[in-house]
Parts: C-alpha cells; sequence; structure tokens
C-alpha cells in the first residue's frame, strides 16, 4: 500500500505534465490558426491592390486614347 501511495504523486505529476503539455499544443494551434488567417487577410490585400492597379491601367489607357484621339482633332 505504502509503495503504491508513493506512486500516485509521481502519477499525478505526470498527469499535470501531460496536461501542460496539451494546453501548449493547443496554444500552438491557435497560434497557427490566427497566421492563416492573417495570411488570408494579406492575400485579400494584394487581390485588392492587383485591382487597383488593373482600374489604374485601364484609367491610363483610356487617357493616353482620348489624348491621342483629341490630338488627332487639332
Amino acid at each position: 500500500l505504502m509503495e503504491r501511495t508513493l506512486s500516485y504523486p509521481k502519477l499525478l505529476e505526470r498527469t499535470l505534465s501531460y496536461s501542460n503539455l496539451l494546453e501548449r499544443t493547443l496554444s500552438y494551434s491557435n497560434l497557427l490558426e490566427r497566421t492563416l488567417s492573417n495570411s488570408n487577410l494579406l492575400e485579400r490585400t494584394l487581390s485588392y491592390l492587383y485591382l487597383l492597379e488593373d482600374i489604374a491601367l485601364v484609367y491610363v489607357g483610356q487617357s493616353l486614347t482620348l489624348s491621342t484621339q483629341l490630338l488627332s482633332y487639332l
């Protein structure tokens, strides 16, 4: 009985150690999830920037076409 009683604190210590390990694993999992979320946000931001770039190129192209047409009338 004494031997088993002495082994319980060791078992409790290992259980707490596994609990801490699980807690850290979940913490890393949450960190990874937030990192992926930020990555998706960055991807959407870049997508919007490319869209703005396309709009600017179309606007410049139309402006040049209009300028060329105006010059041809002169």
